[in-house]
């Protein structure tokens, strides 16, 4: 069956983000398996073993012959085997003409480790808010902020998958405050995540909040620590206006 998926046809499935980019952002985050689509310029498109098993159920049933249809399991085990193979091949070097500027809501990229003891991770201007979001059209890294390699390596964190942005407000109080740093782990996350404090977009707007995933209404309550906030729930079509950027690993406060 079809093993290659270009965004715009990615896009138009229930399971993934409903824009291009926010596709394509996706895919530079989690380096997923790419090569350049033949007859389609500059077009990039992407491997069906970079993606959620229910994803890959998705394009079974759409391009899958019946066969491959009745043995969707076994259909999924030889397309992951046939990923595996490309990888091999290096089909994952990136490509220098589609390499964007780094932006906190794709990718983090990270600064070469310049001592054996420390690690400079970017810092980017976007504003987690803790309490009413913040716009961030701007989120362009602004400095870098160094730390210990032990630290990194004590929180399971890898510098190319790490950040650094702020928290703004005071929702999350006790756990963060108004202009507290956030360590962010920037790595795919297998949907739902396991609940926990993320750094999420909703819409326009980026917030750092609790997340706790309710499996019988397959829906994220949103949770503000401070219980002077009040709590939301997204459920449903609403859960496509929902990004996590990336796990909360630590707060780093200026005393």
């Amino acid at each position: 069956m079809k093993e290659w998926y270009l965004t715009t046809e990615l896009c138009l499935l229930d399971s993934m983000p409903n824009s291009r980019q926010a596709v394509a952002a996706k895919a530079i985050r989690n380096n997923w398996l790419k090569r350049k689509a033949q007859g389609k310029g500059s077009a990039i498109e992407y491997h069906i073993s970079n993606l959620h098993e229910e994803t890959q159920k998705a394009l079974i049933e759409k391009y899958g012959t019946d066969v491959e249809k009745k043995n969707s399991l076994e259909t999924m085990r030889e397309l992951k085997e046939t990923g595996e193979k490309y990888r091999e091949l290096e089909y994952t070097k990136p490509l220098k003409s589609q390499k964007p500027e780094p932006n906190a809501s794709a990718i983090f990229e990270a600064l070469p480790v310049n001592e054996v003891d420390t690690i400079d991770i970017p810092e980017f201007n976007v504003q987690a808010a803790a309490g009413a979001g913040c716009l961030s059209n701007t989120e362009y890294q602004t400095s870098v902020f160094t730390v210990s390699t032990a630290l990194v390596r004590s929180l399971g964190l890898l510098p190319e998958y790490s950040a650094i942005v702020f928290c703004s407000g005071e929702s999350m109080l006790p756990t963060m405050d108004d202009g507290d740093r956030i360590l962010v782990d920037t790595r795919e996350l297998t949907e739902p995540v396991k609940d926990g404090i993320y750094v999420i977009r909703i819409d326009e707007m980026v917030y750092v909040k609790r997340l706790k995933w309710n499996i019988l209404n397959q829906s994220y309550k949103v949770v503000s620590d401070n219980p002077s906030y009040d709590d939301f729930e997204m459920a449903g079509e609403d859960l496509k206006r929902l990004q996590i950027i990336g796990r909360a690993a630590m707060v780093m406060r200026s005393l």
